[in-house]
C-alpha cells in the first residue's frame, strides 16, 4: 500500500488535505524529515502524525530491503555471466 492509499483508507484524510500534500510536494521521504510541528499543518490529530511516521518508516525499511535484495540478485547474475564467459574460452 502506498502512502496516499494509507492516508485515505486508514486515517480517513480528506481529499483536500491530500491535495495540499501534493501541492507542497510532501512525500514519504519528506515526512520522515519533518518535525511534529510541521506535520501538524497537514495532520491535526497527534495520533495520525504518529501513524503516518510509523507507516513511512516501514515504507523506507521495506524499500531499503528491496534495494538490497535486487543488488544481491544483480551480483549473482553478473557472477553467472562471468562464469559462462570464462567457460566459453576454456580448452577441453
Amino acid at each position: 500500500m502506498d502512502l496516499e492509499s494509507y492516508m485515505i483508507n486508514t486515517l480517513h484524510v480528506s481529499e483536500a488535505d491530500i491535495q495540499r500534500l501534493r501541492d507542497e510536494k510532501i512525500e514519504s521521504n519528506v515526512i520522515s524529515l519533518m518535525t511534529d510541528e510541521e506535520l501538524a499543518w497537514f495532520f491535526k490529530i497527534a495520533g495520525d502524525r504518529v501513524l503516518v511516521r510509523n507507516f513511512v518508516k516501514t515504507l523506507n525499511t521495506s524499500g531499503q530491503r528491496k534495494e538490497h535484495l535486487i543488488k544481491n540478485v544483480r551480483e549473482r547474475l553478473a557472477a553467472i555471466r562471468n562464469k559462462r564467459i570464462v567457460n566459453k574460452y576454456e580448452v577441453y
